[in-house]
């Protein structure tokens, strides 16, 4: 069993037996893990961490049972999925005490099948990650963060050098920022980002090999700041020299 105690107080246990032909008790009492509580989450330092409820609790406040506390900073701002096993939930806060927290997501694993959270990471701010066990035999645990395209934000859009340039994107962990346009009205969950100077004045034309992919191309300074500049449906667009475009 688990029980939570304060340093210095005096706990008394009593073992009991209903047969009268008891036999000898052995009693062992083990720490719980380092990172039980908030206040002494573990840095996360690399995408895969490994660990344990065992002997995990619930402090007043939470609203999980058996948890243990990571912090974590993304070095990116971009999507990252958080993939968990071990029958364990997985949740994602961002705040700074345990009384303000807000979740931005959730993963779990059951015995059966498996969830994984994407949230759209800001390398500027600092997350709070509780891994909670689904069942009081939780033990031990393991989960990645997977971090999605590093063009997957505005602010760091991958500059496309050359004209006949053939670029590969994966989507599949891409997120959308808030302040985005609406891309021709689609709304797209996942974007991601490229930069390009017109080298000419005149028709340009962009090719896409996946048919089921979208693209809208931009002129301005800053996210909220974009015009969008019209496409035919063959995605031809006329630049102007020197001009930058945001795809």
């Amino acid at each position: 069993f688990t029980l939570r105690a304060t340093a210095g107080e005096l706990i008394r246990i009593q073992v009991l037996h209903q047969y009268i032909d008891a036999k000898a008790v052995t009693v062992y009492t083990r720490s719980g893990p380092p990172n039980d509580d908030f206040q002494t989450p573990l840095p996360i330092t690399n995408n895969t961490i490994k660990g344990t409820t065992q002997g995990a609790t619930s402090e007043f406040g939470e609203a999980f049972s058996q948890t243990v506390w990571y912090k974590w900073q993304p070095d990116r701002s971009r999507g990252y999925e958080f993939r968990v096993t071990g029958g364990h939930s997985l949740f994602i806060f961002e705040g700074g005490s345990l009384s303000d927290l807000k979740l931005v997501g959730h993963a779990k694993a059951t015995l059966l099948e498996s969830f994984t959270a994407t949230i759209s990471g800001d390398a500027s701010k600092s997350y709070y990650i509780a891994v909670s066990g689904l069942s009081v035999f939780s033990g031990a645990f393991e989960f990645r963060i997977n971090p999605g395209p590093a063009n997957d934000m505005f602010v760091h859009r991958t500059r496309i050098q050359n004209l006949d340039e053939h670029l590969s994107a994966d989507l599949t962990l891409a997120t959308r920022e808030p302040e985005e346009p609406s891309h021709n009205t689609n709304q797209p969950s996942r974007t991601v980002w490229y930069e390009w100077i017109a080298p000419t004045t005149g028709g340009h034309y962009i090719e896409l090999t996946n048919v089921t992919a979208g693209v809208s191309i931009y002129t301005g300074a800053s996210l909220t700041n974009l015009t969008e500049v019209p496409l035919n449906i063959l995605q031809q667009s006329s630049g102007t020299v020197g001009t930058n475009c945001f795809v």
